[in-house]
Protein backbone atom coordinates (compact mmCIF):
# COMPACT_ATOMS: atom_id res chain seq x y z
CA UNK A 1 0.00 0.00 0.00
CA UNK A 2 3.05 2.41 0.73
CA UNK A 3 4.13 1.84 -2.75
CA UNK A 4 0.67 2.85 -4.38
CA UNK A 5 0.23 5.69 -2.50
CA UNK A 6 3.93 6.75 -3.43
CA UNK A 7 2.82 6.28 -7.43
CA UNK A 8 -0.07 8.37 -6.70
CA UNK A 9 1.89 10.96 -4.92
CA UNK A 10 4.61 11.03 -7.89
CA UNK A 11 1.54 10.89 -10.54
CA UNK A 12 -0.16 13.78 -8.91
CA UNK A 13 3.28 16.01 -9.35
CA UNK A 14 4.05 14.16 -12.64
CA UNK A 15 0.80 16.11 -13.55
CA UNK A 16 1.37 19.27 -12.54
CA UNK A 17 4.60 19.90 -14.62
CA UNK A 18 1.95 19.25 -17.83
CA UNK A 19 0.85 23.08 -18.88
CA UNK A 20 -3.08 23.27 -19.51
CA UNK A 21 -3.74 22.27 -22.84
CA UNK A 22 -0.34 19.76 -23.36
CA UNK A 23 -1.31 16.93 -25.67
CA UNK A 24 -0.23 14.30 -23.09
CA UNK A 25 -1.81 15.71 -20.57
CA UNK A 26 -4.60 12.85 -20.97
CA UNK A 27 -1.80 10.21 -20.36
CA UNK A 28 -0.55 11.32 -17.02
CA UNK A 29 -4.32 11.72 -16.09
CA UNK A 30 -5.05 7.89 -16.92
CA UNK A 31 -1.38 7.03 -15.53
CA UNK A 32 -3.10 8.41 -11.89
CA UNK A 33 -6.87 7.00 -12.78
CA UNK A 34 -4.79 3.43 -12.27
CA UNK A 35 -3.33 4.14 -9.49
CA UNK A 36 -6.13 5.36 -7.76
CA UNK A 37 -8.08 2.30 -9.23
CA UNK A 38 -6.02 0.18 -7.68
CA UNK A 39 -6.08 2.16 -4.52
CA UNK A 40 -9.40 1.66 -4.11
CA UNK A 41 -9.45 -1.80 -4.79
CA UNK A 42 -6.81 -2.55 -2.04
CA UNK A 43 -8.17 -0.10 0.30
CA UNK A 44 -12.08 0.14 -0.55
CA UNK A 45 -11.59 3.85 0.16
CA UNK A 46 -14.44 5.24 -2.12
CA UNK A 47 -12.66 8.93 -2.04
CA UNK A 48 -9.99 7.24 -4.59
CA UNK A 49 -13.10 5.99 -6.61
CA UNK A 50 -15.02 9.09 -6.79
CA UNK A 51 -11.40 11.02 -7.63
CA UNK A 52 -10.84 8.54 -10.69
CA UNK A 53 -14.11 9.01 -11.98
CA UNK A 54 -13.42 12.82 -12.09
CA UNK A 55 -10.11 12.52 -13.84
CA UNK A 56 -11.75 9.73 -16.22
CA UNK A 57 -14.01 12.99 -17.08
CA UNK A 58 -11.10 15.51 -17.22
CA UNK A 59 -8.98 12.77 -19.50
CA UNK A 60 -11.80 11.65 -22.33
CA UNK A 61 -12.85 15.35 -22.70
CA UNK A 62 -9.70 17.25 -22.88
CA UNK A 63 -9.76 18.16 -26.23
CA UNK A 64 -6.01 18.82 -26.86
CA UNK A 65 -5.03 15.18 -26.58
CA UNK A 66 -5.91 13.05 -29.36
CA UNK A 67 -9.00 11.08 -29.82
CA UNK A 68 -6.96 7.79 -29.82
CA UNK A 69 -4.91 8.72 -26.98
CA UNK A 70 -8.03 9.63 -25.08
CA UNK A 71 -10.47 6.09 -26.23
CA UNK A 72 -8.28 4.04 -23.79
CA UNK A 73 -10.54 5.87 -21.41
CA UNK A 74 -13.68 3.14 -22.29
CA UNK A 75 -12.47 1.78 -18.95
CA UNK A 76 -14.40 4.94 -17.81
CA UNK A 77 -17.77 3.76 -19.17
CA UNK A 78 -17.09 0.22 -18.12
CA UNK A 79 -16.01 0.95 -14.27
CA UNK A 80 -19.06 3.17 -14.49
CA UNK A 81 -21.30 0.50 -15.33
CA UNK A 82 -19.36 -1.61 -12.84
CA UNK A 83 -20.07 0.65 -10.15
CA UNK A 84 -23.23 1.83 -10.67
CA UNK A 85 -21.56 5.28 -10.67
CA UNK A 86 -23.58 8.60 -12.02
CA UNK A 87 -21.21 8.88 -14.37
CA UNK A 88 -22.51 5.90 -16.79
CA UNK A 89 -24.28 8.11 -19.45
CA UNK A 90 -21.91 10.89 -19.68
CA UNK A 91 -19.25 8.29 -20.37
CA UNK A 92 -20.68 6.72 -22.77
CA UNK A 93 -21.75 9.90 -24.56
CA UNK A 94 -17.98 11.51 -24.68
CA UNK A 95 -17.22 7.42 -25.63
CA UNK A 96 -19.56 8.22 -28.98
CA UNK A 97 -17.71 11.47 -29.62
CA UNK A 98 -14.40 10.00 -29.04
CA UNK A 99 -14.91 7.14 -31.52
CA UNK A 100 -16.88 9.74 -34.28
CA UNK A 101 -13.44 11.34 -33.47
CA UNK A 102 -11.38 8.78 -34.16
CA UNK A 103 -13.26 7.18 -37.10
CA UNK A 104 -12.70 10.29 -38.95
CA UNK A 105 -9.32 9.87 -39.12
CA UNK A 106 -9.69 6.57 -41.17
CA UNK A 107 -10.33 7.08 -44.92
CA UNK A 108 -11.95 3.78 -45.86
CA UNK A 109 -14.89 1.46 -44.53
CA UNK A 110 -12.60 -1.04 -44.54
CA UNK A 111 -9.83 0.89 -42.13
CA UNK A 112 -12.61 1.94 -40.23
CA UNK A 113 -13.56 -2.00 -39.73
CA UNK A 114 -10.07 -2.74 -38.55
CA UNK A 115 -9.94 0.28 -36.40
CA UNK A 116 -13.10 -0.73 -34.56
CA UNK A 117 -12.34 -4.39 -34.24
CA UNK A 118 -8.94 -3.63 -32.76
CA UNK A 119 -10.18 -1.03 -30.47
CA UNK A 120 -12.80 -4.02 -28.55
CA UNK A 121 -15.57 -1.73 -28.82
CA UNK A 122 -18.60 -3.65 -26.79
CA UNK A 123 -21.37 -4.86 -29.61
CA UNK A 124 -24.06 -4.03 -26.83
CA UNK A 125 -21.71 -0.22 -25.96
CA UNK A 126 -25.14 1.69 -25.95
CA UNK A 127 -27.71 -0.58 -24.13
CA UNK A 128 -25.07 -1.05 -21.43
CA UNK A 129 -25.53 2.54 -20.31
CA UNK A 130 -28.28 1.23 -18.32
CA UNK A 131 -30.87 3.84 -18.29
CA UNK A 132 -33.26 2.78 -21.09
CA UNK A 133 -33.96 6.30 -22.24
CA UNK A 134 -30.07 6.92 -22.72
CA UNK A 135 -29.36 4.01 -24.28
CA UNK A 136 -31.48 4.69 -27.17
CA UNK A 137 -30.30 8.28 -27.18
CA UNK A 138 -26.52 6.54 -27.52
CA UNK A 139 -28.37 4.55 -30.29
CA UNK A 140 -29.45 7.02 -31.89
CA UNK A 141 -25.84 9.12 -31.81
CA UNK A 142 -24.55 5.95 -33.26
CA UNK A 143 -26.65 5.87 -36.10
CA UNK A 144 -25.96 9.37 -37.07
CA UNK A 145 -22.18 8.30 -37.32
CA UNK A 146 -23.24 5.60 -39.36
CA UNK A 147 -25.34 7.59 -41.80
CA UNK A 148 -23.13 10.20 -41.80
CA UNK A 149 -20.37 7.74 -42.61
CA UNK A 150 -22.18 6.08 -44.99
CA UNK A 151 -23.58 9.12 -47.08
CA UNK A 152 -18.90 10.12 -47.64
CA UNK A 153 -19.55 6.76 -50.11
CA UNK A 154 -22.41 7.84 -52.16
CA UNK A 155 -21.19 9.08 -55.69
CA UNK A 156 -23.76 10.57 -57.59
CA UNK A 157 -24.23 8.96 -61.11
CA UNK A 158 -24.16 12.36 -63.15
CA UNK A 159 -20.59 13.01 -61.56
CA UNK A 160 -19.18 9.78 -63.10
CA UNK A 161 -17.48 10.47 -66.70
CA UNK A 162 -18.97 8.13 -69.46
CA UNK A 163 -15.61 6.52 -70.98
CA UNK A 164 -15.39 6.96 -74.55
CA UNK A 165 -15.46 4.52 -77.05
CA UNK A 166 -12.03 5.03 -77.86
CA UNK A 167 -10.59 4.17 -74.32
CA UNK A 168 -11.79 0.45 -75.17
CA UNK A 169 -9.59 -1.89 -76.91
CA UNK A 170 -11.22 -3.19 -79.91
CA UNK A 171 -12.37 -6.52 -78.99
CA UNK A 172 -14.09 -4.47 -75.56
CA UNK A 173 -15.99 -2.38 -77.20
CA UNK A 174 -19.77 -2.97 -77.53
CA UNK A 175 -20.22 -1.87 -81.40
CA UNK A 176 -17.07 -4.23 -82.48
CA UNK A 177 -17.30 -6.04 -85.00
CA UNK A 178 -15.90 -10.04 -84.62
Amino acid sequence: MENLEDAISSHCKAHTLYPPGHPDCSISLSNLIIALSTHFEQSGRTEDLEESFALYEQAATNLSSSPHIRLPDINWAAKAQHYHHKSIISAYSVLFQILNCCLISYPSIESQQTFLAAAHIPKSLASDAGDLEAAVELLEQGRVILWSKMEQYRHPLDQLCPLQATTYPPHLRVNASP
